[in-house]
């Protein structure tokens, strides 16, 4: 299970996380540290093997990388990009893409993306979408993933099957 928008800190996400956590199962963590709220998660059953791994820093989003030990490796990376627009965004994004694309052959990335990426009158989704397609990636969210009907909320690939998905 991949999480965003945790609102845990370092002194409480350790026990959080313990406590939700079904038994049996691990977790990784990234807490936001300069201000409330934000922050990702993975809790996945203790017999699978995952790595958390950093790709560097961005401004414009939080992120949670994750290696899963299987043959071959998967990366699973889960971002929370807050909702307020922040002009270097794609650039921090494709920057990411660059390194996974070159380290990863197969990889799934997904979280909260803040994009109304189902309104081709939006710029920063035509951007985005854009990019997706440069990197030749899939997207696989269909509906709307907010109450106001849009899609931000994001699952989105390369190297793999994924049948539906369902946010």
């Amino acid at each position: 299970m991949l999480l965003t928008e945790t609102w845990l800190d370092n002194s409480c996400s350790a026990t959080v996380l313990i406590e939700a956590a079904p038994p049996n199962f691990n977790f990784l963590n990234v807490s936001r540290v300069t201000r409330r709220g934000g922050g990702i998660a993975a809790i996945f059953n203790d017999t699978i093997q995952c790595n958390k791994i950093s790709l560097g820093e961005f401004n414009s989003f939080e992120y949670l990388c994750t290696v899963v030990k299987t043959s071959p490796s998967i990366l699973l990376v889960t971002i929370y990009r807050p909702p307020k627009n922040c002009a270097h965004f794609i650039d921090d994004f494709s920057e990411l893409l660059s390194i996974i694309c070159t380290g990863f052959s197969s990889f799934i990335l997904t979280g909260d993306f803040n994009i109304h990426i189902d309104n081709p009158n939006d710029n920063t989704a035509k951007e985005f979408c854009a990019l997706l397609d440069t990197f030749e990636l899939l997207q696989h969210v269909t509906g709307p993933t907010h109450t106001r009907g849009h899609t931000l909320d994001l699952v989105i690939s390369k190297g793999l099957s994924i049948p539906v998905v369902n946010v």
